[in-house]
C-alpha cells in the first residue's frame, strides 16, 4: 500500500506559504509550491512529502538564495557548502539540489556564461580559473571556458594610466609595482607586458626632478638623507648624485 499524505490546509503567509499536512505546518516558497501545485485535499506520495520536507526545512536559507539560483549565479558547490553551514541534513540537501539540477539550475555551463563576461570586465585569465576550481567547476569546462576568455586591455590600460598618475618613484619600481598589482588580479604576463609596450613613461630624470622637489617640500634639508630616499625609489644613483648637490660619493 503506497502511503499518501493529505494536504489539510494551504495559505499564504507573510512567512511563506503554509501547508498543512496529518496537523504538522511546513512553510514553502514559490518554487517548490509550482513543483508540488498543493491545493487542499492533494494527496501527496511520500517522495513528494520528503521534498516538501527538505525545502521547508531550508525555507529561510534558500528564500534570500533564490534570485541567485534562478540567474545561475549560484554554483552547486556553493549552495551546497551554505545549506551544510545551516546545519541543513545530507539527505535533505541531495533532495533540494537534485530537484534544481533537474529544473535547469545549478547547471555548471550556465553559472560559466553568466560570470565570465563579468570577470572579463576587470580581472585576468588566472582569476577566472581560479574562481571555478573554487566551486569545483570540472576540469573540461574550466579548459572550454578559458579558451574563450578574453582579458581585457582596455582596462590594463586604464589601470595603468591611474598608477602612473599617482607614481612617486622610478619606472623601474612603477613597472614592478604595475605588475605585482595586475598578477594580483590574474592577467597573464603575456597581456601585461604587451600593453606596457604600448604606454609611454616620463623619462626617470622627469620623475627624479618632481620626486626630488616633493621631499624638499617636506622641509627634508639632510642631503644624505635625501639621497637616501631617492636611490630606495629606484633611481640611478648617479642622476641622484648630480640632482642633490655636488656629486659627492654617496656611501
Amino acid at each position: 500500500m503506497i502511503m499518501t499524505y493529505t494536504i489539510e490546509h494551504l495559505k499564504a503567509k507573510k512567512e511563506g506559504i503554509m501547508i498543512q499536512i496529518n496537523q504538522q505546518i511546513f512553510y514553502c516558497d514559490e518554487y517548490i509550491y509550482k513543483v508540488l501545485l498543493p491545493y487542499e485535499g492533494k494527496h501527496l506520495d511520500f517522495d513528494q512529502y520528503q521534498l516538501l520536507i527538505a525545502f521547508a526545512n531550508a525555507h529561510q536559507v534558500l528564500k534570500p538564495l533564490f534570485k541567485k539560483i534562478f540567474n545561475q549565479q549560484i554554483s552547486k558547490n556553493e549552495l551546497k557548502s551554505i545549506l551544510e553551514k545551516e546545519e541543513i541534513s545530507i539527505s535533505n540537501i541531495t533532495l533540494i539540489i537534485d530537484q534544481l539540477m533537474d529544473d535547469g539550475y545549478l547547471d555548471d555551463k550556465n553559472f560559466i556564461t553568466y560570470h565570465q563576461p563579468l570577470f572579463e570586465e576587470n580581472k585576468g585569465k588566472k582569476a577566472f580559473k581560479d574562481f571555478l576550481m573554487m566551486h569545483r567547476i570540472p576540469s573540461i569546462l574550466i579548459e572550454e571556458a578559458l579558451a574563450t576568455y578574453q582579458e581585457n586591455e582596455d582596462f590594463v590600460k586604464e589601470y595603468i594610466g591611474k598608477l602612473k598618475n599617482s607614481n612617486h618613484s622610478s619606472n623601474k619600481i612603477l613597472k614592478y609595482k604595475i605588475m605585482q598589482k595586475l598578477y594580483v588580479r590574474g592577467f597573464s604576463e603575456q597581456t601585461i607586458q604587451k600593453v606596457l609596450k604600448e604606454i609611454y613613461f616620463d623619462s626617470d630624470l622627469e620623475n627624479l626632478k618632481h620626486d626630488y622637489q616633493q621631499i624638499l617640500a617636506k622641509n627634508e634639508k639632510n642631503k644624505y638623507k635625501i639621497i637616501s630616499k631617492l636611490i630606495n625609489k629606484g633611481y640611478n644613483v648617479e642622476d641622484v648624485l648630480k640632482i642633490v648637490g655636488n656629486g659627492e660619493k654617496y656611501e
